[in-house]
């Protein structure tokens, strides 16, 4: 279960509730695991009572199409007019792939980066199951050492059971983390990758396709004597990773020359974790592998790419920029065509992409050297931050051991959605989809 708003604002009732669907079908003789289906409650405050959503949108449901190899989703809607709720299957995750397909590419003025397909996309937008904060300590998730408060909500009797069967946010974890390995593997969804263009394939390596948020790991108001800053927040982890932890005292002396607040509770200055941080997606990350082991590029491209603007691990804009330079077409000769269309490209991003590729000492031992580098630089400039430096930090100020930038038109997403919170960078605490645009309605089929 999640709380949309933040850990510390259950008024509303804005909880999420996934419900993990496992055991026998005995009339159809069907076997459902773990994984294979999901469904979505919506909850509400009705007075002093927690109820579930009684219009619109009721439930989601995501199931695995072991024929298809795909996922399908699905929305039980209520028609405000004859009160009747219905089932609607949205699509699945090929068409996922449809309704993206301008998402970060070149198009006209007139066009947008998603189709008007299946309202899903902008949320599944690898296809798959998602949880954004994915690494413990799932900030605003019920786990069973912090349970999300209540303050004073009463479980309605339909509520009250399916509290009964709750459990830590790590079972939903195994399921979202095992999610895109499953899809990225199948011969569905390879099928209709591979039918893409290049720029699509290779996308959730350029630019920011899903995203998840990351934290240190105790509870703010713990008031321990440090905060632990996400090591992804730094650099890409396939390129490196160190902990880097910074002095509680200066960061919330910061925090109040920022102005940080919280709406809830009032007085408040940082989410329920410190530091609370968008970092790279780990489907993003899966679906970069499967094209390696499809053998549409290897680890050394990988790592050339990512080795570019790699202080900005999340939201390069320059990174993401030469996914418009990638040919669109795959072939023998992609990488040659790649390379000439960099070096006829006057950005200072591609001339270092180009080097990456050609300079045979520029190799991934290389980048990793780097990176190294890079994070022992921040480890020791951790140690010695007073007040002032960390403001920059948080701003995401580019310079040594600058941050990764959070962009300010960032679309909220649905899952921790936390109106109003600091995100070191810059922006709010938004469960961030791409964020060149807003998906269309949903479709009916």
């Amino acid at each position: 279960m999640v709380n949309f708003l933040s850990f510390r604002d259950p008024q509303d009732g804005a909880f999420f509730l996934f419900e993990i669907v496992s055991g026998q079908l005995t009339a159809l003789s069907l076997s459902i695991d773990a994984g294979d289906l999901l469904f979505g409650h919506f909850l509400a405050s009705d007075g002093s009572n927690l109820v579930s959503n009684t219009s619109g949108l009721l439930v989601e449901a995501i199931s695995w199409d072991p024929n298809k190899q795909l996922y399908n989703f699905y929305e039980l809607v209520k028609d405000d007019q004859t009160q009747r709720a219905s089932w609607f299957f949205r699509g699945d995750s090929s068409l996922i792939l449809d309704d993206i397909q301008l998402l970060y590419r070149q198009r006209t003025a007139a066009e947008q980066p998603f189709h008007n397909q299946l309202r899903c996309s902008g949320c599944h937008v690898n296809g798959a199951l998602i949880q954004k904060e994915l690494a413990a300590p799932h900030n605003d998730w019920w786990t069973k050492s912090r349970p999300l408060p209540l303050d004073g909500l009463s479980p309605d009797p339909a509520v009250a059971k399916i509290l009964q069967g709750l459990v830590d946010a790590d079972e939903l974890t195994k399921l979202v983390q095992a999610a895109p390995h499953r899809l990225a593997a199948s011969s569905g969804y390879r099928k209709a990758l591979q039918s893409r263009t290049m720029q699509e394939q290779l996308r959730p390596l350029f630019c920011a396709v899903e995203l998840n948020i990351e934290s240190d790991r105790e509870p703010f108001d713990r008031k321990g004597a440090t905060v632990e800053i996400p090591a992804a927040y730094f650099a890409d982890p396939r390129l490196g990773a160190a902990s880097i932890a910074i002095s509680r005292e200066n960061y919330e002396q910061a925090l109040q020359q920022l102005g940080s607040s919280m709406p809830d509770p009032p007085g408040g200055a940082d989410a329920d974790h410190a530091w609370l941080a968008p970092v790279k997606a780990n489907s993003d990350m899966v679906m970069t592998q499967a094209l390696v082991e499809m053998g549409v590029v290897d680890n050394e491209f990988v790592a050339d790419v990512l080795a570019v603007d790699f202080t900005n691990p999340l939201f390069s804009a320059s990174r993401c920029a030469l996914l418009k330079l990638v040919p669109t077409e795959s072939g023998p000769d992609f990488l040659s065509r790649f390379r000439a269309a960099l070096d006829t490209s006057s950005d200072p991003a591609a001339k270092l992409l180009l080097e990456n590729l050609t300079d045979p000492k520029r190799d991934a031992n290389f980048h990793h050297q780097q990176v190294a580098a890079y994070l022992d630089a921040c480890q020791k400039k951790a140690s010695k931050l007073l007040k002032r430096g960390f403001l920059g930090w948080l701003r995401g100020e580019r310079g040594h051991c600058s941050m990764a930038r959070v962009p300010t038109n960032c679309r909220r997403g649905r899952q921790a959605a936390q109106s109003g919170a600091r995100v070191p960078g810059q922006g709010t605490h938004a469960a961030c989809q791409p964020h060149e645009g807003h998906p269309g309605p949903a479709r009916h089929s």
